[in-house]
């Protein structure tokens, strides 16, 4: 039985929010993943360390003092020049945001975010060495835990590399990565944040094993081309996992006077799974994680979805359609 003492926060969501949440959640219950007290107990022993380690390396940082959960201004443009592609108007968003953004996310997002990612994460023993890609990465706190708890490893020796568009997110996560090396008894040297376009990326064709793709494919302002942009890196001999968490709705971009200026990410969800069929990646799995108000960013409802695919550059290749991965859409939003 989970209780509000069990979760480590690191916002402003109290004992009363987490058990309210639990209540919702057990009363009403969300998607193929609910957030109910059995999934949430198991959730929080999977990854308590995860989280401890994000308030650790947070609060060392000194970002706690800038939490504003709840009604944190996501998509705020501080200047909008109608004028200026919208390219450069969202690296300057999160260039913006850097410093908030890694205390935007609720604890409880943190949670089954990380733990989605270790059910399904694999590395390949066989092979002497690993590239991992993290696109879109942000402050780098999943990349970070997941460097230095896979740096043990003999074989593969991994090797992550995490994308941003923003300098400022990427000077943020060189800070997170020096913080935490007064927390792991060293340097997390296998994870390397890189200030990089994941609609071209500055990586030679068939480069990566894998790719991690959270909570960013919706915020580029073309999603077609970083499908091609992930098809075009992935080794063909390599495991070819992509892990990609979306939202499962637009995301609004705003000026300072609350006027919507831009809209991305404008795509259903079927025709992100055929894009990624026709760049051959293959569906392995879907999963719908959906929580009440607090759970996610900003005090939002968490309202994503967790897509498994492997990327199979020869022979015949299943079909989602065919493979009834279609059923587990019941649900997923009415957008989709």
């Amino acid at each position: 039985m989970s209780s509000a003492g069990d979760f480590v926060d690191f916002g402003n969501l109290t004992p009363e929010d987490v058990q309210r949440i639990l209540r919702t959640h057990e009363e009403k219950g969300y998607g193929t993943f609910s957030l109910n007290q059995e999934t949430l107990s198991q959730a929080n022993r999977v990854v308590q360390g995860f989280l401890l380690f994000v308030r650790s390396v947070l609060e060392g940082l000194g970002m706690l003092e800038r939490a504003r959960i709840f009604g944190y201004p996501i998509g705020v443009l501080k200047e909008f020049r109608p004028d200026a592609p919208l390219g450069s108007m969202m690296r300057e968003l999160w260039n913006t945001q850097a410093k908030d953004w890694a205390v935007v996310e609720s604890p409880l997002n943190y949670t089954v975010t990380m733990q989605t990612l270790l059910e399904f994460f694999k590395v390949n023993d066989r092979q002497k060495k690993e590239t991992i890609l993290s696109l879109g990465s942000g402050p780098g706190l999943y990349e970070t835990y997941l460097g230095a708890l896979f740096a043990p490893l003999p074989r593969p020796k991994l090797k992550i590399y995490c994308v941003d568009s923003a300098r400022e997110m990427t000077a943020c996560h060189r800070k997170i990565l020096a913080q935490s090396a007064t927390l792991e008894g060293g340097l997390v040297r296998n994870v390397h944040p890189l200030t990089d376009d994941m609609l071209n990326l500055q990586f030679d064709k068939e480069r990566v094993d894998q790719i991690i793709c959270n909570n960013a494919l919706q915020w580029t302002t073309d999603w077609r081309k970083a499908v091609t942009e992930m098809a075009r890196v992935m080794r063909p001999k390599g495991l070819g996992r992509l892990y990609l968490f979306i939202h499962a709705h637009p995301m609004a971009v705003f000026d300072l006077h609350g006027n919507r200026v831009a809209e991305l990410g404008k795509f259903q969800l079927h025709e992100l799974l055929d894009e990624l069929e026709a760049h051959r990646f293959v569906i392995h799995n879907i999963r719908h994680i959906a929580g009440a108000p607090g759970t996610g960013q900003a005090g939002l409802p968490i309202r994503r979805v967790f897509i498994l695919a492997r990327f199979q550059a020869e022979g015949t290749r299943r079909r989602w359609r065919e493979a009834q991965i279609s059923t587990a859409l019941t649900g997923v939003s009415a957008d989709t």
